[in-house]
């Protein structure tokens, strides 16, 4: 991807903290525009410990007239439960929450994916017209999901008479790290700029972080995927207010990072 003139990072460091091998396309966007990258995994994902459930759920995949993929984990594990998964649903109704999400189905041949240009999350797909009331009555949809999450999509899409099935195909976990690793981070690269894409992820760095380098963490400029983190980045104390991305892509990242770089020099 052509990286635009007006994005450019020169001397910055900008921390990503997406699990191992999702924040590759990212961090070659980021060094793209000039910036320097660490690549600090906070969270790792494995596949759902509920096979055999989620296996239930696609042995009646012509029950469903709607599929909603909310991230782009959900489209990686199915892949791993169910190997020709897409074939089955290339004529289907997809959806996705985020471009970052549309962009993985893409990868995986379905070429008409529903989703929200220009905006993100769950509020912004739910505001399509594919998912009113008059297109979901009486439907069963399938969200495809990791453990737990948000009930805003299912108690949204309740009211509107629709009846909802989660197939949860993946689970986070906490990652262990020695206390020396994230200390080098603190001390050594200092970086400017900390990417976070999902709440259990900024909890976790929070944690791992000692508390003498609390500080440092808190004073860097955040950049989440997502405006419902802003009130748990508050609530935990960081000092600047984060730069929510205007989409939850690779590229909404990058522009938040650019954002959170202008607001700096501003600042000063």
């Amino acid at each position: 991807m052509k990286i635009p003139d007006s994005l450019t990072l020169p001397d910055y460091t900008v921390l990503i903290t997406r699990p191992e091998g999702q924040g590759d396309n990212l961090c070659q966007l980021i060094e793209s525009a000039g910036g320097k990258v660490v690549s600090f995994p906070v969270i790792r994902t494995a596949i759902t410990d509920n096979v055999e459930e989620c296996l239930n759920q696609f042995k009646s995949l012509t029950d469903f007239s709607h599929f909603i993929f909310v991230s782009r984990n959900s489209v990686i594990y199915i892949q791993k439960l169910v190997v020709d998964i897409f074939d089955q649903l290339r004529n289907e109704n997809i959806y996705a929450v985020g471009a970052g999400t549309a962009e993985e189905l893409k990868k995986c041949g379905i070429n008409r994916v529903f989703y929200s240009e220009g905006s993100s999350g769950s509020e912004a797909l739910l505001e399509h017209a594919g998912l009113q009331q008059p297109a979901v009555q009486g439907s069963n949809i399938l969200i495809v999901r990791g453990n737990g999450g948000r009930e805003l999509l299912k108690e949204t899409l309740e009211k509107r008479d629709a009846s909802i099935h989660y197939a949860e195909v993946y689970k986070r976990l906490k990652l262990e790290v020695q206390p020396d690793a994230i200390s080098y981070i603190w001390h050594e690269v200092q970086p400017q700029v900390i990417v976070v894409t999902s709440g259990e992820g900024l909890d976790n760095l929070v944690e791992m972080t000692a508390e003498q380098d609390i500080k440092r963490l808190l004073d860097t400029r955040l950049v989440v995927i997502s405006s419902r983190l802003l009130p748990q980045a508050q609530n935990l104390g960081f000092a600047n207010n984060p730069v929510v991305a205007g989409e939850q892509s690779d590229l909404g990242l990058l522009k938040a990072i650019m954002q959170s770089v202008n607001e700096k020099e501003i600042g000063h």
